[in-house]
């Protein structure tokens, strides 16, 4: 992790609920891949017709899973409440994909200071650089 002033959270908080979830870590991200693919899998498969309730409904199951695959049983339904509310399950993943956009940064900002001192001649380089 960086040696940033503000460390990125490793828990997840929302809606009144802590969750553990850290995408620099290889099992939440394998988690955080599988769930993604199931959740492109199952949205193909959602019938795009019929009745508005039955549309609302079906995408909140099919996010408050994809809750429940990433951070454990029971997380989609603590999240998302036990109702299938639309904007409250999207509000939801909104703020659970910013939580990870920002993992994802910092792995990136480490990334960089690596790359910086990694070799040879650039270590020399930021050597020769310091007054």
């Amino acid at each position: 992790m960086s040696q940033n002033q503000n460390p990125i959270p490793t828990v997840f908080e929302y809606n009144g609920a802590s969750y553990e979830f850290d995408i620099r870590d290889a099992d939440y991200a394998e988690k955080f891949e599988n769930a993604l693919e199931t959740l492109g899998n199952t949205e193909k498969s959602l019938s795009k017709d019929g009745k508005s309730s039955a549309l609302i409904r079906s995408h909140c199951d099919m996010l408050k899973k994809f809750f429940d695959d990433c951070l454990g049983d029971g997380a989609g339904a603590s999240l998302c409440t036990e109702k299938s509310n639309i904007s409250l399950c999207y509000a939801a993943y909104d703020a659970f994909l910013i939580h990870v956009g920002n993992q994802k940064n910092d792995i990136i900002e480490s990334k960089n200071v690596f790359s910086k001192y990694s070799n040879r001649e650039q270590r020399r380089a930021a050597a020769h650089k310091k007054p």
